[in-house]
């Protein structure tokens, strides 16, 4: 092998070890925009929010979020799951606690925040619908609703 074939070989191997591994993943950290939505019009709720979401590599997930529903301090960080169901789209399950109950309005009540996303991605972007529940203490469901994302890559 010649010097410059040699060369060749090896730029072409290091660019394939620092390219992003996350081109067409989820793994990165993603500045999101949710929007609280009426499940059966679409039609938005309340003002948009935002969320910090990182997805590690091994399908774990966790986020933060300033939903302005939530008092300072009563819902933890989240932590969830994801997993690819097809070129481009994802699942992810998500889970925080409601550390305690405020009368709201919405009225909240310590338990726990459950979200179930459906994603679709588009290189440094993406978008989502998602069904969000609420549950008391005892495990008891007392609130559902639905949101729609959009995100963007930050790493």
């Amino acid at each position: 092998m010649t010097n410059k074939l040699q060369l060749a070989i090896g730029a072409v191997a290091l660019l394939a070890a620092v390219a992003p591994a996350h081109a067409n993943s989820l793994s990165g950290l993603w500045n999101t925009t949710i929007t609280l939505i009426d499940c059966s019009s679409g039609n938005p709720l309340a003002p948009d929010f935002n969320s910090l979401l990182s997805f590690s590599d091994n399908g774990t997930e966790s986020e933060d979020t300033n939903n302005p529903a939530l008092q300072p301090g009563q819902r933890s960080t989240g932590y969830g799951v994801w997993r690819s169901t097809g070129d481009n789209t994802f699942h992810m399950d998500s889970y925080a606690l409601i550390l305690f109950g405020t009368d709201g309005p919405p009225p909240i009540q310590a338990g726990s925040q459950q979200i179930h996303q459906d994603i679709v991605l588009s290189r440094k972007s993406w978008t989502s619908t998602a069904t969000v529940q609420f549950f008391d203490a005892s495990g008891t469901l007392y609130r559902s609703g639905c949101a729609k994302a959009a995100s963007t890559r930050l790493k």
